[in-house]
């Protein structure tokens, strides 16, 4: 599948990358150690207000995701020039709350902020260094709304 890396990839509705992300597999566990390099993508008024409401939860600056070896997760964050890694996350295998199939899902713990806490990341493989995220904020009429983005693994 190379469709994703068109520039029309990036602007397809909600409704569309919820089809693809229900189509694909979950990454395998270990094949995701790695930085990886985020991409807002979706409709132009979600990629306009997505990284608006990032530093809300404390990811300003917010550049993607790390996974280590040890199966620990990360996200990244721009500091001038620099990534740091900063808010880690809870990673395991779960069934997926966009189509009950089990995947990779990111949640956060009690040491994150507030705000981080009502979300969780669902991964799924578009291939081995490309990961299709959708982000849902587990409240009530918000976990209707997935959010797309894309991390593409840092060489």
């Amino acid at each position: 599948m190379a469709s994703w890396e068109t520039q029309g990839f990036a602007k397809q509705s909600i409704r569309s990358y919820r089809s693809l992300f229900e189509s694909l597999a979950a990454p395998e566990s270990d094949a995701t150690t790695g930085q990886y390099l985020a991409q807002f993508i979706g409709p132009a008024w979600l990629t306009a207000i997505a990284p608006r409401l990032l530093p809300l939860g404390g990811l300003s600056g917010w550049a993607g995701k790390s996974f280590n070896a040890k199966g620990e997760a990360i996200n990244l964050l721009r500091e001038g020039d620099k990534l740091a890694q900063r808010i880690p996350m809870v990673r395991c295998i779960e069934r997926s709350k966009i189509d009950a199939h089990s995947g990779l899902t990111l949640t956060y713990d009690k040491r994150a902020p507030l705000p981080l806490r009502a979300l969780r990341d669902e991964l799924r493989a578009l291939d081995h260094d490309t990961l299709l995220g959708m982000t849902i904020v587990d409240l009530p009429l918000l976990n209707a709304i997935p959010m797309p983005f894309l991390l593409r693994r840092m060489v």
